[in-house]
């Protein structure tokens, strides 16, 4: 076992990483004050300029480029969700500063030289990765058949959040995305076959 502190990002870069959430592990279940309470916790980071302690993330490397996720399952769904968002909002801009953030946060999300089926970076179990998976399409009628879920209720409520904070025009999607980058976990990383999960 090794366990060591690590900015939440710094997890999560790397081309040839995926993040597995095993079907043992329950749903996702966070409710919209988890979600809420996370959002406005990074909006605060902004102000304080401070690193955020978020949790831990307890990983089994699994096979070549694959990475189980034992504990953390939640908050690194729910932070993936919040960069979506941030990415489709950017989406709509023609500015190329914007673009280009849009790029680098996408890196966190998405393996655009991974094989089709392995492009999207996490995997939750399969009744939510086809909700996770549809919001990364632009087919309103696809993400529209998985609205009662979690993954797509609490993406909707951050997308609301999101344009919330950006109508008040105090900060921005890089300032917010720089909030994300102060996030902390204590990552333990586990070694399949010999530590018990």
């Amino acid at each position: 076992m090794d366990a060591r502190d690590r900015y939440f990002l710094e997890v999560l870069e790397g081309h040839d990483k995926r993040f597995i959430i095993p079907v043992y592990q329950r749903n996702y279940d966070w409710k919209k004050e988890h979600c809420e309470t996370l959002f406005d916790d990074i909006v605060n980071v902004i102000s304080s300029k401070k690193d955020y302690f978020i949790g831990s993330l307890v990983l089994i490397y699994d096979s070549q480029d694959e990475f189980l996720i034992i504990d953390g399952q939640q908050r690194i769904t729910t932070i993936s969700l919040l960069l979506l968002s941030m990415c489709n909002y950017l989406k709509k801009s023609s500015n190329k500063d914007d673009l280009n953030l849009r790029d680098k946060m996408l890196d966190y999300l998405i393996d655009k030289y991974a094989d089709e089926n392995k492009k999207i970076r996490l995997k939750p179990i399969k009744s939510d990765n086809d909700a996770f998976e549809s919001l990364f399409s632009d087919d309103e009628e696809n993400i529209k058949r998985f609205a009662g879920t979690n993954i797509v209720i609490n993406y909707k409520i951050l997308c609301r959040k999101l344009n919330e904070l950006l109508s008040k025009n105090e900060v921005g999607v890089r300032e917010l995305f720089e909030a994300i980058k102060r996030l902390k976990i204590v990552k333990i990383d586990l070694k399949s076959g010999e530590d018990n999960p």
